[in-house]
């Protein structure tokens, strides 16, 4: 299980268009110089070199780090270790570079970054009393299959873009896109075949979030949602055309549009956006392009 996390990982990164360059170095950052590492078993030069950088960092800074079954290492201990490693676990040009530049540019006694980054006012905001930062409560925000945001945090967007809305006077869109043949796609072809489906759906909403700046969430079983800032009802339906064109070619999706107005809290964006879709109305069906 525990040798998972670098396909996993991998599979995530893909996911960011600005990241997908260093997605194989993500994949191959627990492979050894000796070949005797994971997933590939790649040996030497067959490791991408940022993947054998990422290989020697990573292990310094676990082992410098306070955890619960041991102590941190001094600077020197961890050093020596690599050290110790270079030729079989790790490429000994890298930690010869490594172990030089730490040991002339010791780095310096900080605060815990890890805390520091979770005491964010923001990310405080969306705890619930107790709940944990890191565990059960804050993944909640992110949907397992698709890895878009989940419906909960769909509807905190569309709250913090509403309130924002309200004191700047500039609206938002919200774009809802609905896979309608998911049931008939489970009957025929199976449940992994529906869910490829919804991925496949999620995957062309994302290109989309991304090129316009949006936040594209899983809204419910069939339908991914995308949030647009900024967006005046034009440009929202520009957006939903986007989408459509996206998915054309693929399963009918039918694709709408809604912009916030005036006197409008989150939910009457979202709810007018849901009412277009089930009276098929204002809504852009790829199975007609």
């Amino acid at each position: 299980m525990i040798q998972l996390h670098p396909r996993i990982g991998y599979r995530i990164v893909q996911q960011v268009p600005a990241l997908e360059p260093i997605s194989l170095a993500v994949l191959h950052h627990h492979e050894r110089y000796d070949g005797k590492g994971y997933p590939g078993n790649l040996r030497a030069e067959d490791i991408p070199i940022e993947a054998r950088i990422i290989a020697v960092a990573d292990s310094f800074s676990a082992m410098t780090a306070e955890r619960p079954y041991r102590a941190r290492m001094s600077l020197e201990e961890a050093c020596a270790e690599l050290e110790r490693c270079a030729g079989t676990q790790f490429d000994p040009k890298i930690v010869r570079i490594f172990v030089e530049e730490v040991r002339k540019n010791p780095p310096k006694n900080e605060p815990d970054t890890v805390s520091q980054a979770m005491s964010d006012p923001e990310l405080q905001v969306r705890r619930s009393g107790d709940e944990p930062v890191l565990g059960f409560g804050s993944y909640a925000i992110t949907d397992n299959m698709t890895l878009l945001y989940s419906h909960r945090y769909f509807h905190e967007i569309a709250r913090s873009e509403t309130e924002r809305a309200k004191v700047q006077g500039t609206p938002f869109a919200v774009v809802l896109a609905s896979l309608d043949e998911i049931d008939s796609i489970n009957r025929s072809d199976g449940y992994a075949a529906g869910d490829d489906a919804i991925k496949g759906v999620a995957q062309a909403v994302q290109r989309v979030a991304v090129r316009v700046g949006g936040t594209a969430c899983r809204h419910s079983g069939r339908r991914i949602g995308l949030i647009v800032p900024r967006a005046d009802l034009h440009p929202g339906k520009r957006v939903a055309e986007e989408v459509a064109a996206e998915l054309r070619g693929g399963p009918a999706v039918r694709v709408t549009s809604e912009t916030w107005r005036p006197g409008d809290d989150a939910d009457d964006v979202i709810a007018r956006a849901r009412g277009a879709l089930d009276m098929g109305t204002s809504s852009l069906s790829t199975a007609s392009q």
